[in-house]
C-alpha cells in the first residue's frame, strides 16, 4: 500500500473542506495506483486542469509512490491555455518557489 499526501486548490476544495488551507488530505492506495485512481477515489471532477507530484507536472498515467505530494488544481485561465507541458510547467515554476518560505513566528 502507498500512502500520499493530496492538497486540492482553487474550486477543488469544496470536495474535501474539512483539511484548513495548505493542509493536506492523507490517501491510502494500492501499490500500483496511478494518478487516475487516486482521482477516482477522490470523486472530484476528470476535468482537473493540473496535476502535480512532488512539484513536477504529471500525467494522469502517473505511478504513484508511497510518500509523494500531489497537488491538483483546478483549471486556471493562462495555464489552461498554455501550448504544452513544458508550457504550463514553467509557468508553475515562475509563480512558485522553489524553496518553502520560512517565516520566523
Amino acid at each position: 500500500m502507498n500512502t500520499v499526501e493530496v492538497r486540492l486548490y482553487a474550486s477543488l476544495r469544496k470536495y474535501y473542506p474539512e483539511p484548513r488551507t495548505g493542509e493536506a488530505l492523507t490517501i491510502t492506495l494500492d501499490d500500483k495506483a496511478k494518478l487516475e485512481n487516486l482521482l477516482d477515489k477522490l470523486k472530484v471532477p476528470r476535468e482537473v486542469g493540473i496535476l502535480m507530484v512532488n512539484g513536477k507536472l504529471e500525467k494522469e498515467s502517473y505511478l504513484l509512490q508511497d510518500g509523494e505530494r500531489i497537488g491538483i488544481f483546478s483549471p486556471i485561465g493562462f495555464l489552461q491555455r498554455a501550448p504544452s507541458d513544458e508550457a504550463k510547467q514553467g509557468a508553475f515554476e515562475a509563480i512558485l518557489p522553489s524553496k518553502p518560505a520560512y517565516i520566523p513566528v
